[in-house]
């Protein structure tokens, strides 16, 4: 789940009014859900508008009062409770959601361009055409890993990623591959044992970074966009740089390959 927030024109990220303001600014609550299968597979979005956080919150009866606060409004009620089960009837008890992107694939991570402008989702895309018949049997699953770009803006896909990392885990062990991006790169894990860097405007593959199990997320320096770190199921935690922080470092880059593991003596 992630937020999204919009500051007005005349809002600047270095004024502290801005960040006071910051509450009250329009905001996008993204989400992974599904309406076909139990597997995620729609974006949803969901509007938040005048949100206000306050500075100090009531915690509010216990639970055994709240308990009997139910109880006896269950007494005094006439009407019957409604069938939880058929969502029809209890769709009045939740918020509606604004709008849903189907990504024909199961969802398995979510990343934000810095400017919160771009939505990029790593997705296992389903056969094409495959027909849902029972929720509880999703679609086989692709091993290639897709990312699909979504405007917050228009709300609608305007690219997608070219293939290059994979996972292998069937519908029933699918977890999560987290992603990163930043103003000019996007970076992935994946099931292949290697980390992986794309040019977030070309869509381009630029190198991989190798592990010895699966690579689960990554993370840009947020203030140094040439470093990248990589976490994997091989319990290491990899610290990335470009070659010309390679080079600041005092080594020579040219003697180095891409994704070259670097350790001290």
């Amino acid at each position: 789940m992630l937020y999204a927030e919009w500051l007005t024109d005349d809002a600047s990220d270095n004024s502290s009014e801005a960040s006071m303001e910051l509450g009250l600014s329009e905001k996008y609550l993204i989400f992974t859900t599904g309406s076909k299968t139990y597997t995620p597979h729609q974006v949803g979005f969901k509007r938040v508008r005048g949100v206000t956080f306050p500075r100090k919150m009531s915690p509010g009866p216990t639970l055994s009062e709240r308990l009997a606060r139910r109880a006896a409004e269950r007494e005094n009620s006439q009407q019957p409770d409604p069938n939880w089960l058929v969502f029809e009837e209890v769709a009045d008890r939740f918020d509606k959601v604004d709008h849903l992107i189907d990504l024909h694939g199961h969802i398995i991570g979510m990343g934000l361009s810095p400017d919160h402008r771009y939505l990029y989702v790593n997705t296992r895309p389903w056969p094409h055409g495959y027909t849902i018949e029972n929720p509880l049997d999703p679609p086989p699953i692709a091993q290639e890993i897709d990312i699909h770009v979504i405007d917050l803006v228009s709300l609608k896909e305007v690219g997608t990623m070219l293939r290059s990392h994979k996972a292998y885990t069937p519908n029933n062990e699918c977890f999560f591959i987290f992603l990163d991006v930043c103003h000019q790169y996007v970076a992935s894990g994946a099931e292949d044992r290697h980390g992986y860097l794309w040019d977030r405007h070309y869509g381009a593959c630029l190198t991989k970074f190798p592990h010895n199990d699966v690579v689960n997320a990554v993370a840009f320096n947020p203030r140094d966009s040439e470093m990248l770190v990589t976490t994997s199921d091989d319990f290491t935690v990899k610290v990335w740089r470009s070659r010309r922080r390679v080079l600041q470092l005092g080594l020579n880059p040219k003697h180095l390959t891409k994704g070259t593991e670097l350790r001290r003596k």
